[in-house]
């Protein structure tokens, strides 16, 4: 007697091979540069509890599933570079004010020019000159706005030029309002003499500098260039830091001293304008100046 054959399936490894294929093409490209060293020392910052109480060794490593040894060395090796705090009697960590300071620039810069623009189009027509805004880079200014006066003599900048910090209006302000450290850098090296009224001594500066932030904005009287003239006052992001400076440039002939006083509320009031749209509002520390990395 024959046995009857029982018809079976065929094999089908060549079409699970093709769906795993199709699988891992649907896939995003997965750890190709990942770097468990960045994904750890970030994971730090994103569990230290933001409190002054701080968060202990233990607990990072059993939030992160990471050896204690791992976790103190991370975290050594954050407080070194600045970003955390180290409390010397309970060893806890906290985040560092450089870590804030990180997050409102950016959130601050995102879209600076932007912001600013209607102020200063609104600023540019009413006083029909040059209207500049430009942040702090070492002892250098950087221009990141401008609108262009409406008059035949008008003044040679653009975006993206730079200047020096010390004998501009622009700079004066930011200097003014950095932190400690963020102005000796700026006044590192010898102050350049541009013109005859170009402050040279850093002491002098330091005083003109204290003036500046009693008054509340700056002027380049001629210090940078001869017959230019030009007011600046700070711009506030929503902490109330001073993350750039706005100002009013003219000719001389245009622009008398006598005219500075007035021209400056006028600068002034822009500058609030464009600090409002950054989320600034008085009580966030108008006079509180800038922090120090």
């Amino acid at each position: 007697m024959t046995r009857a054959s029982v018809p079976t399936k065929p094999p089908r490894p060549a079409r699970r091979r093709q769906t795993a294929s199709r699988d891992r093409a649907a896939e995003p490209p997965r750890r190709r540069y990942f770097v468990n060293a960045v994904e750890r020392a970030l994971g730090i910052l994103e569990n230290v509890d933001g409190s002054a109480r701080g968060t202990g060794i233990t607990e990072l490593s059993r939030r992160l599933g990471l050896g204690k040894s791992t976790v103190h060395r991370l975290c050594a090796t954050l407080e070194h570079r600045g970003y955390l705090v180290r409390d010397p009697q309970s060893g806890r960590y906290r985040l560092s004010l450089r870590v804030v300071q990180i997050g409102s620039t950016a959130l601050s810069g995102l879209d600076l020019p932007a912001r600013a623009m209607p102020a200063l189009e609104a600023l540019g027509a009413s006083v029909q000159e040059t209207v500049h805004l430009a942040v702090l880079d070492g002892a250098e200014i950087v221009f990141i706005g401008k609108v262009d006066s409406s008059r035949p003599l008008r003044l040679y900048s653009q975006v993206g030029r730079r200047s020096p910090a010390h004998c501009t209006a622009l700079g004066k302000v930011l200097l003014a309002h950095a932190g400690p450290g963020a102005r000796s850098r700026g006044l590192a090296r010898p102050l350049k003499r541009h013109t005859a009224a170009t402050i040279t001594n850093p002491h002098a500066l330091e005083r003109a500098l204290e003036e500046i932030r009693r008054r509340g904005y700056a002027v380049d009287d001629q210090e940078f260039e001869e017959g230019i003239r030009c007011v600046a006052a700070p711009v506030r992001d929503h902490t109330g830091r001073v993350v750039a400076s706005l100002s009013v440039s003219a000719p001389a002939g245009r622009l008398s001293r006598g005219r500075l006083p007035a021209l400056a509320e006028r600068v002034l009031a822009a500058a609030h304008r464009v600090s409002a749209a950054l989320g600034h509002t008085p009580h966030a520390g108008a006079g509180g100046g800038g922090r120090d990395a």
